[in-house]
């Protein structure tokens, strides 16, 4: 329906400026007021003003049915991209020189203007909020999207640190590492001086955890899963198949589009060819897949490409059957159902 109208529908449970709830729909409606004013949508605007100076292209933002950008949520930056904006933040504003955005705006939006020390009880939840910025408890402050995807802004430290996840309920855990790793380490840091060898392994580790080589499938894997052998399935496992086949390096699900195969490493995440029909919020979403052996289960993670999304897919076998567990952090119901080896 007309969003607009959903949200000046809903009722209001405290008096404003009382109580702190995180308000996605008061963010859209931010973006349908920029719309109504200007004729152009939030992301055309972002484009217009910010993006386009600051070398951020082909950006995706998600819409309404009235074709209004969605403001709250559904902005979709690489990671290089959001370490852009994210410097732009830092620099209060500025840009080589050009102010973009008004700079007392951004460091009014550092400080701690509302108090949610009613929200999630962690301090890096509780530590205040300001015009779409979430204070941290380590005198950071940063701009926080739906799943664990960060852009932390460390003033004194002269730091933009990112993140892109998956985490769902463990979204905390970005905030963690930057505290604990990161914070204090870099305030006050000398410049080191250029150094070949160390910045060629450093390459080289990055490089290595980008594209991780994966292991060798573990003895208990081996003796105790069904390989080859086709499991039909008690309910369609993810909403579209019936059986699944593991295989050393692959599982294969049968579906009503045919046979789907996937690739997997042991520990480490192989992109696949194709997407799954129906899987996340966008149809035939692109995945990428990774194995593991964990308490007595074999545990597939599929990871939806773009999206805040993994689920976890734990099978555990005896006796000619099989136990399907589905787990996930968004957008994928979780499922329990039963298979048996043919």
């Amino acid at each position: 329906g007309d969003w607009a109208r959903v949200f000046l529908n809903r009722s209001v449970d405290h008096a404003p400026g009382t109580y702190f709830t995180y308000n996605t729909g008061a963010t859209y409606m931010l973006s349908a007021i920029l719309t109504k004013l200007t004729g152009k949508t939030a992301l055309e605007l972002a484009n217009e003003w910010m993006f386009d100076e600051i070398g951020i292209r082909f950006a995706k933002w998600d819409d309404s049915p009235q074709g209004i950008s969605q403001g709250g949520t559904g902005l979709h930056l690489t990671p290089r991209q959001m370490a852009r904006f994210g410097l732009l933040l830092l620099n209060n504003g500025n840009w080589n020189g050009k102010q973009l955005i008004p700079e007392e705006y951004v460091r009014e939006a550092q400080e701690k203007k509302i108090d949610t020390n009613n929200h999630i009880d962690h301090p890096d939840w509780c530590s205040g909020y300001c015009y779409q910025m979430w204070r941290c408890s380590f005198g950071a402050y940063r701009a926080d999207g739906m799943g664990g995807q960060f852009i932390v802004m460390l003033p004194d430290a002269n730091a933009v640190v990112v993140f892109t996840s998956a985490l769902g309920s463990d979204i905390v855990f970005p905030m963690d590492v930057t505290h604990e790793y990161l914070a204090d380490a870099l305030r006050g840091a000398e410049v080191l001086p250029e150094n070949e060898d160390e910045h060629a392994k450093l390459a080289a580790l990055s490089k290595e955890f980008a594209m991780p080589g994966g292991g060798e499938i573990p003895a208990e894997a081996m003796a105790n899963v069904p390989w080859g052998k086709k499991i039909a399935l008690s309910e369609k496992l993810l909403g579209v198949a019936d059986s699944i086949t593991l295989y050393g390096g692959r599982f294969v699900l049968g579906t009503r589009f045919g046979a789907m195969d996937f690739a997997f490493k042991w520990g480490a995440p192989v992109l696949a060819e194709r997407g799954i029909p129906l899987f996340g919020r966008r149809r035939g979403a692109k995945v990428s897949c990774m194995a593991k052996w964990e308490d007595g289960a074999l545990v597939l993670r599929v990871n939806v490409l773009e999206e805040p999304a993994t689920a976890y897919i734990a099978l555990r076998f005896e006796e000619g059957m099989a136990k399907v567990e589905v787990t996930s952090t968004a957008f994928i119901p979780a499922q329990t159902l039963e298979g048996t080896i043919a």
